[in-house]
């Protein structure tokens, strides 16, 4: 019904785009930023944008109707402040965030108001520390996960207040990435060793262990939780991503896939059967799962000129990938059946059968 584009500065800008082909430019956003970020309730009924830049700098948090883009409320904070994640649920935008004095989540109401909900009483002592080790749901805006001196804590963010931290056990070694499940069903952590736990944020039952390889460097859910891909460096600085279906019984390992010296830009259709990478060489390689182990990526390419690639997204069915490049935005029809390289040979090949059945 509509698409938010994001527009980087100085100034940013916000261009609201409905389906009717009318457009709406909100020029009064972020009249300082040099880039937005943007969130969407899962209705499609509202979205929220914020100051992305990395550079300490005072941001701004605004909460805008959609389709009409008539923003609803908007939240300041000061310089050295960093909106790590955000999260919607009953009817409001959550933020976590960070600034000189401690962590904090807020709430951003469609009525106009916003509060302070209360603060987190630990720390960590690298920034980075924050993106890597803490996490929200997404879709229910009920749960704060974290990992603080390897013990896994979550804190259940109540319509107030978030509760005090409930200890789901440790995770002992040192820690690549946490992760909590979209809707909130599981907390997963992934030590640099290899060992992956998902976590019962209730802490009614023990956390589910996966083994994987050493030299995890960080994990994805996709949107709906059924599938988990872990990013692994190997000692030669080679990348891989090992692909898990977690939707079927006991989580299991379906996929490995190879991608290189760099791992780019990489990111999973919704239902799991592919994935896609901006590859060095301005082409995106893309994976599908029922292919055979051995299978060469495909690889798309947008003409014979070389358009670096910028930004890759996966329709919500798979159906189609759009990328984006300094030509333009391109959509690949995933539906239609493509050949796939099964392995390349080094000699002249003369001869080629199918079995007969």
């Amino acid at each position: 019904r509509w698409l938010v584009q994001t527009i980087w500065g100085p100034p940013a800008r916000l261009r609201l785009i409905r389906s009717d082909g009318t457009t709406k430019d909100l020029l009064e956003a972020h009249p300082e930023s040099e880039r937005v970020a943007i969130g969407v309730d899962p209705e499609g009924q509202y979205f929220w944008s914020w100051d992305a830049t990395p550079e300490p700098r005072p941001r701004t948090v605004a909460l805008w109707s959609a389709p009409q883009g008539e923003r609803l409320a908007q939240a300041r904070y000061g310089a050295h402040t960093f909106i790590l994640r955000s999260s919607w649920g009953g009817g409001r935008t959550l933020l976590h965030v960070v600034e000189p004095g401690g962590a904090h989540i807020d709430a951003i109401n469609i009525d106009g108001t916003s509060e302070l909900l209360g603060t987190l009483g630990f720390s960590l002592p690298d920034p980075r520390l924050w993106f890597m080790h803490t996490s929200m749901d997404t879709w229910t805006g009920r749960w704060l996960g974290a990992v603080v001196n390897n013990e896994v804590l979550v804190f259940e963010i109540g319509e107030h207040e978030p509760s005090k931290p409930r200890r789901l056990g440790r995770h002992e070694g040192p820690i690549a990435h946490v992760q909590f499940d979209p809707f909130g069903r599981f907390l997963a952590t992934a030590g640099v060793a290899g060992d992956i736990r998902l976590w019962d944020p209730t802490a009614v039952a023990p956390p589910t262990v996966l083994q994987g390889p050493a030299g995890i460097r960080g994990i994805n859910l996709q949107p709906d939780g059924s599938f988990l891909a872990a990013a692994v460096e190997n000692p030669a600085g080679k990348f891989a991503s090992w692909i898990y279906d977690l939707a079927e019984g006991e989580p299991r390992l379906v996929r490995r896939l190879d991608l290189g010296q760099e791992v780019g830009f990489v990111t999973g259709d919704p239902i799991g059967r592919q994935v896609a990478k901006i590859s060095p060489g301005d082409t995106v390689l893309l994976w599908t799962q029922g292919a055979p182990a051995a299978a060469e990526p495909l690889t798309l390419r947008s003409g014979d000129l070389p358009w670096p690639y910028r930004c890759l997204s996966f329709h919500p069915q798979g159906r189609w990938l759009a990328t984006t490049s300094t030509n333009g935005l391109t959509l690949w029809p995933l539906a239609r059946r493509y050949p796939v390289v099964i392995e390349a040979h080094d000699k002249e090949v003369w001869s080629l059968a199918f079995a007969p059945d």
